[in-house]
This record gives structure tokens, C-alpha cells and sequence, in this order.
């Protein structure tokens, strides 16, 4: 079943069957604090929510309470699920944490942040990231889950968006192109 989750202003979350457009059920977080983002797990068995004040909540959408909840560095503007047991905090810096220990694994600074707004493809491991000064840069995190707790981590650039994008921007939204393979009979 393909799941929608809508954060409602009075801070719940709202699950709709895509198929359906019913909703399915609906998850009341603390009410004091505004839910800035959220994210999935790949297998949609886990969802994660970046707070405000902070607050980091692991949830199962079948449950009424979180699985698990810590702080870590504010301001959370963006959040994703990285594999099953990891998470990438972005603010002033990216932080990768470990979800079953509650702990951060390492941070990556990022010159001129803070970062405002995070796209990860899980299939690629790439993540793109656009900085509160609007430059947009790509990387691939494929060995990753191989270099959490060393000091030093050197992840290659893809690209970047040499000048910054003119005007305010809110959102992203990422569309990679289809690799079309055509047969041609003779």
C-alpha cells in the first residue's frame, strides 16, 4: 500500500491510502513543538520526524507512540532515512546519526550553510543539498556506511550549481530522468 503523510497545523500526522485517498490513520506528536519535516524508511516501516526545537522522533505508523525520541543539534530543516538503521539531520551542518543507539555518528560541515532544504535518492546514494545562500551541490554517499566514526571523511562532489539560484527559494523537488532502452528490430 502506497502511504501519504501530511503534517496538519495543529502538529498531527495524517496517513492517506494513495489508492484510495482515505485516511488510515493519524499520529498526535507532542503538540508543543512544530514538526519541520519528515521521512519514510525504503520498506515505509519506520518514519522519521525533524522538530523545531530539535526533537528527533522515530515512529512506526502503526503505533501511537514513538519508538524512540532524542534531541539533537537545532534547527532540523530537513531530515531522510539512510538504510535501515541510519538517519541525515540537515541545519547548520549534515549529522548522520545511528537510530538504534540514538547517537550521532559524525557531522559534515558545509560551507556557507546552514542547509535549508536535503533531496536523497536511496537507489543512487546521492544527495543533493541547497544552502541558506541558495547553492545547490550533489553527492554520492555510496560508501557511507563504511566510514561512520572516522575522523576524516571525504565524500566526491558530482556537481555543483557554480552560481547561486536568483531569487527566494521554499522547496525542492528532484526528477531524474528515466534510462529509456529501445530495441531495434531489423
Amino acid at each position: 500500500m502506497d502511504l501519504l503523510a501530511l503534517v496538519t497545523d495543529d502538529r498531527r500526522v495524517v496517513f492517506l491510502d494513495m489508492e484510495s485517498g482515505l485516511e488510515i490513520g493519524i499520529l498526535q506528536s507532542d503538540v508543543t513543538t512544530t514538526i519541520r519535516t519528515l521521512s519514510f524508511s525504503d520498506d515505509g516501516r519506520r518514519l522519521v520526524f525533524g522538530k523545531a526545537d530539535g526533537q528527533v522522533e522515530l515512529w512506526r505508523p502503526n503505533r501511537l507512540q514513538p519508538d524512540a525520541s532524542w534531541k539533537a543539534e537545532k534547527p532540523i530543516n530537513s531530515i531522510h532515512c539512510i538504510g535501515p538503521t541510519n538517519i541525515l539531520i540537515a541545519g547548520r551542518e549534515l549529522q548522520f546519526w545511528d537510530c538504534v543507539h540514538q547517537r550521532k555518528e559524525f557531522s559534515w560541515p558545509v560551507k556557507n550553510g546552514p542547509v535549508e532544504e536535503t533531496l536523497f535518492d536511496s537507489s543512487t546514494q546521492e544527495l543533493v543539498f541547497m544552502t541558506r545562500n541558495q547553492q545547490v551541490h550533489s553527492y554520492q554517499l555510496s560508501n557511507l556506511h563504511k566510514t561512520f566514526g572516522q575522523l576524516h571523511l571525504e565524500i566526491p562532489e558530482l556537481s555543483r550549481l557554480e552560481q547561486p539560484i536568483s531569487g527566494p527559494v521554499s522547496s525542492m523537488l528532484w526528477r531524474k530522468s528515466a534510462q529509456e532502452h529501445e530495441s531495434i528490430d531489423r
